[in-house]
């Protein structure tokens, strides 16, 4: 009231009250917000595009701590919402799988080795190679993101082939007499351009994902990147550390030795596997026009399931966030709308409480995202955020 809007001529003051009517009043209600139904205060805090979806929200996570702090016992701040939980998940569970699918690459390697020592020396790619795929991925300014982390995890069953066409070319070469050096250096030099030629291939497959534009291009680029690194390092590890280690620690046994137990076992179940897959190539070697034939009708076959299939951008994912929307008649009053809204969040919480963590409501006010859209600020329209537990 007292506020100074100008001067008179003689220097005296004009305030406010004289020159208008001064009333204190709160402005008309045109939205509300609930949660877990409490009143509440709705924020909502979006990220910049190159900002870390994980390292905002940590940040705000450690801010809202520190304002609790400093908040009344009456007033509290929760976090609805944190869209970075699917991706700590996410990336948690790629990184389980790819622990886990280099544990069972190991382990099959051990079934067809059946020896401990060269199952090691094999399975020591997969580290090595995941290692500097990190590495390259760090100097070319990627992160670990669901992306780069499904391509290393499938990554982990490719980085051991080189491994194994090394490994068992030195192998054979012990086994025919050759003493440990002049069989790591001739066994890796006779495949290394075999193994060459395979990786390069296989990275080959890879390449033209790099050259999508768009949308496509953010999908594909960093998984390609992260599988090409891993397949480059398992290369330099089975041409350098494979056979250093063969020459150094292979160790081969006595010509009398006898195979007993499990081992002898798994040796007469491959050999009669190598019997038998030696008479199934005898046998398609021996009509092989009617083999062209039937694989070439197989690949047709396939190719005209496609249109069976279907096709979408994305496949469908589960999120525990649901959004209702609500737009009553143009004109409702924001009571109404309330009491429509209300009966729709006491139905949800009635129906499916246990399995509920939060519910956010938000009448009128354009607040929500339908409003946004459709029509700006209404008193007419409301939305009800459900937010259920991980487990449910």
């Amino acid at each position: 009231r007292n506020t100074v809007v100008g001067a008179r001529r003689d220097g005296s003051p004009i305030l406010v009250r004289q020159v208008a009517a001064v009333n204190w009043d709160s402005e008309e209600r045109d939205a509300l917000v609930r949660m877990d139904g409490g009143k509440a205060i709705y924020m909502w805090i979006q990220r910049r595009p190159d900002a870390n979806t994980i390292q905002v929200s940590d940040a705000l996570l450690k801010e809202v701590e520190r304002l609790k702090q400093d908040l009344p016992p009456a007033v509290d701040v929760k976090v609805f919402w944190d869209s970075a939980q699917p991706v700590r998940n996410s990336v948690s569970s790629v990184t389980t799988n790819l622990i886990l699918g280099g544990i069972l690459a190991a382990f099959i390697l051990f079934l067809f080795l059946r020896r401990f020592r060269a199952t090691m020396f094999v399975a020591f790619a997969i580290p090595i190679s995941v290692f500097f795929a990190l590495l390259g991925m760090y100097l070319s300014g990627f992160t670990l993101n669901i992306l780069s982390m499904a391509g290393l995890a499938i990554a982990v069953g490719m980085v051991v082939d080189n491994g194994i066409v090394v490994f068992e070319s030195i192998f054979r070469r012990r086994e025919a007499g050759e003493d440990a050096f002049k069989a790591a250096s001739e066994g890796t030099s006779s495949v290394a351009m075999a193994i060459t030629a395979s990786t390069l291939t296989t990275i080959a497959v890879f390449l033209p994902l790099l050259m999508m534009r768009g949308m496509l291009q953010l999908f594909f680029k960093e998984l390609s990147f992260a599988i090409i690194f891993a397949l480059i390092a398992s290369l330099g590890v089975a041409l350098t550390l494979i056979p250093m280690l063969a020459a150094r620690f292979l160790k081969m046994p006595g010509s009398g030795t006898q195979e007993k137990g499990l081992r002898a076992w798994s040796e007469r179940l491959y050999w009669n596997v190598e019997s038998g897959y030696a008479r199934l190539i005898g046998w398609a070697i021996c009509r092989r026009k009617r083999i062209i034939a039937a694989t070439v009708v197989v690949l047709l076959a396939s190719l005209g399931l496609i249109p069976l299939i279907g096709t979408e951008f994305m496949p469908t994912q589960f999120t525990n966030y649901t959004e209702l929307y609500v737009e009553m008649p143009v004109g409702t009053s924001l009571e109404k709308t309330d009491e429509a809204v209300t009966k729709i969040e006491q139905y949800v919480v009635e129906e499916w409480g246990d399995e509920i963590k939060t519910v956010l409501v938000q009448v009128g006010g354009g607040t929500n995202v339908y409003s946004a859209i459709f029509g700006g600020a209404r008193a007419s329209t409301g939305e009800v955020d459900i937010v259920v537990r991980d487990n449910s």
